[in-house]
């Protein structure tokens, strides 16, 4: 019996041929979990939160992430700088959230996938869908969750890190993701000869609450961000792009085009890198009143805005 709230930050437990059940505990720290048993949160009315990696060290789950029942939600955090591989399909599971605050968290194989109702990224905290090996689609569930919410991915400063392969197409398609807090990344690496795809339901829009910046980059030397989607495109689409003016000011891109990064907006291959040629079709055009009015005065040929302010003095 562990007890609840505690600490046995030096203890990993294998699970194979076990269950480990929460039983609605909160916050029960240990160093590692791997085999292939069940961990799950049996309780009618309270969550139960894992939290896993103090040990600073990798390690692999290859069982079942559960809950029995809607009202108490099996939770995990990832903590700790080691890396914590998952290979089973947990997709079609109830699942409450899973919190990387440190190290990262990776998704490869055959199988691995996880069914969260909400994925929350935090500073120092990363994320992994690897493809390379063996390509599968939708790794994180898909948009919709087994219990018929709109699975969300929070950006709170943290990673998500997503490969493509080099023979198949893969895509991943997610429900609401926000940029919430902090300075996040989205780094896509495309397969050299199939096409990389991310959908989006709703890229939240900034504002007072939600004060994220997000980076997204298509890594490597032909890697580009939108365009016709095929081999080394990047294809990041969503329902609603929360555009600004026809940019998104708290979202930079950045892919072989365009290494130095600039804002992007949407269109019908996706988000992509503004561009002068843009600026020069009138696509932003500035208005309103910052101390007087502001006008646009000219642009940078990589597509960054200069605006001239004129107001009282």
């Amino acid at each position: 019996m562990l007890g609840a709230s505690a600490n046995y930050g030096s203890t990993t437990i294998d699970t194979t041929n076990g269950i480990l059940d929460m039983r609605g505990q909160t916050d029960l720290e240990l160093g590692a979990v791997t085999g292939s048993g069940t961990i799950k949160n049996f309780s009618v009315s309270a969550a139960g939160t894992l939290v896993v990696g103090s040990l600073n060290s990798d390690f692999q789950f290859d069982g079942t992430l559960s809950s029995d029942y809607t009202s108490g939600l099996l939770n995990v955090t990832k903590m700790g700088s080691g890396n914590m591989t998952l290979t089973n399909d947990n997709s079609a599971n109830i699942l409450g959230t899973l919190l990387i605050s440190g190290g990262n968290v990776t998704l490869s194989g055959s199988t691995a996938k996880v069914g969260f109702l909400t994925d929350t990224l935090s500073a120092n905290g990363s994320l992994t869908l690897d493809n390379r090996v063996t390509p599968l689609n939708n790794r994180l569930g898909g948009t919709t969750a087994i219990t018929g919410g709109t699975r969300t991915l929070s950006f709170q400063g943290g990673k998500l890190n997503y490969f493509g392969n080099n023979t198949a197409a893969t895509s991943e398609a997610l429900g609401t993701v926000t940029p919430l807090a902090g300075s996040s990344a989205l780094n896509i690496t495309p397969g050299a000869g199939a096409s990389t795809s991310i959908t989006l339901g709703t890229l939240t829009a900034s504002s007072t609450t939600n004060t994220g910046t997000l980076t997204i980059t298509a890594v490597g030397a032909s890697a580009i961000l939108g365009g016709t989607a095929g081999a080394n495109h990047v294809n990041v689409t969503a329902t609603t792009a929360g555009l600004t003016g026809n940019i998104r000011p708290d979202i930079i891109g950045i892919d072989s085009n365009n290494p130095v990064g600039g804002f992007v907006t949407s269109d019908t291959n996706g988000l992509r890198v503004y561009t002068s040629a843009d600026t020069a079709l009138g696509a932003f055009t500035p208005a309103g009143t910052y101390l007087g009015t502001a006008t646009p005065g000219g642009h940078h040929p990589d597509g960054r805005h200069r605006l001239e302010c004129r107001g009282h003095q």
